[in-house]
């Protein structure tokens, strides 16, 4: 499974505007360099991740269940990304300029405390930023056109597939909208 949650991901940095290398971890650095004038917000949405400019991204596959702090005991190698090791590796490929930290996770807890809870610890142990896997299929199943080939990718060819039959219909978009945009 962490195969296919890998692909979407990178399909996901690649439709934004970003090159990606892959490796242990994924490397994404968009391609307009420069000074980002905005900072996005802890959680990324799909309409403000290009303003990370480049980052280590650490896939966590675990779609069946919600990001807690109790998960964050039972992953030991949830903060793999952050080990001096990983972020010299990191450091070598983005030759010095500065780079985020980025954890994907199935989702977060939709409770507002437990919510807050998570992002701070997640945070206190150094990320930068973490997204939702909803915000990566929501944006993957709002921007694939039915009527376009996606000889290149074949996830894009599968969400165009089925858009192309109907079992992606613009209401059940919805379903997978957990980032907040239209």
């Amino acid at each position: 499974m962490l195969e296919v949650s890998r692909e979407l991901v990178k399909v996901f940095f690649e439709s934004n505007g970003f090159l990606v290398q892959e490796d242990d971890y994924l490397y994404v650095v968009s391609r307009q360099p420069g000074d980002r004038p905005a900072k996005p917000e802890f959680v990324l949405q799909s309409d403000n991740v290009s303003l990370i400019g480049g980052a280590i991204v650490s896939v966590r596959a675990w779609h069946s269940s919600i990001f807690s702090p109790s998960r964050m005991s039972s992953d030991s190698h949830l903060f793999d990304l952050l080990k001096e090791e990983n972020l010299e590796r990191a450091g070598v490929f983005f030759e010095g300029r500065k780079f985020k930290k980025v954890l994907v996770l199935s989702r977060l807890p939709r409770d507002a405390g437990l919510r807050d809870k998570s992002i701070g610890m997640l945070r206190a142990e150094g990320l930068d930023h973490i997204l939702e896997f909803s915000t990566v299929l929501s944006y993957l199943a709002r921007e694939v056109d039915p009527q376009k080939h996606y000889a290149h990718s074949y996830i894009l060819q599968l969400v165009r597939l089925l858009k192309a039959y109907g079992f992606l219909k613009e209401p059940q978009l919805e379903l997978f909208d957990g980032d907040g945009a239209q």
